[in-house]
């Protein structure tokens, strides 16, 4: 085992659309998020079949007509860092390839993703909306490890998502489905990253 591949959402930063839909609209954009959250008009989003104008059209629709200044606001608000991460990124980043494979949109990515300082240390990212696909379409698993130029054989990937991470197995990579930095130290450990062993998660 050579590498590892890191999910986003819930796996090195949390996201709370909860607090996006409070930002928003109360109860209002609560309705509203519950309407768009897991639908097939996000699911497009972030498969780069549509793009945030099309979203605001959707929210519109609803009646729930937003400008893209406050819709932004509140999108890229959704985010704390996931305590230990940060620290045992850096520690692996000392002799690991990484990697990180997230099904996220245009704006996610760029706009909050992209500007995360600890992510200096993970240089390969691959995103569902430019692949076209996301987890757990073995497509997107294949082109992360495409990206990190090394066989699927030699990367384990995290996903807080525990079916994300066992899809991962269908093109041949070890998923280890994420339930802390701790966790995931000592599985990895187990997997012949000794720089972990004995690591203790300390706060980012």
């Amino acid at each position: 085992m050579t590498g590892v591949v890191f999910d986003f959402g819930n796996v090195l930063y949390h996201f709370d659309y909860g607090r996006m839909a409070r930002e928003l609209a109360d109860d209002a954009g609560s309705r509203l998020l519950d309407g768009f959250v897991g639908s097939p008009l996000q699911l497009a989003y972030e498969s780069g079949r549509a793009d945030l104008d099309d979203v605001l059209a959707g929210f519109a629709r609803k009646g729930f007509p937003v400008s893209r200044a406050r819709f932004l606001e509140a999108f890229l608000g959704v985010f704390d860092p996931v305590e230990g991460m940060a620290e045992l990124v850096r520690t692996l980043a000392t002799r690991r390839p990484l990697g990180l494979l997230s099904n996220t949109c245009p704006e996610h990515a760029r706009l909050f993703i992209e500007t995360v300082p600890e992510l200096r240390h993970i240089p390969t990212r691959v995103y569902s909306f430019e692949v076209g696909h996301m987890k757990p379409h073995p497509a997107i698993y294949r082109a992360a490890a495409t990206a990190m130029g090394l066989p699927a054989e030699e990367l384990a990937f995290t996903d807080d998502v525990a079916e994300l991470a066992t899809a991962a197995s269908a093109v041949g990579m070890t998923g280890i489905p994420f339930r802390g930095a701790a966790d995931l130290a000592r599985r990895l450990t187990a997997l012949g990253f000794t720089e972990l062993d004995g690591w203790d998660a300390v706060p980012a």
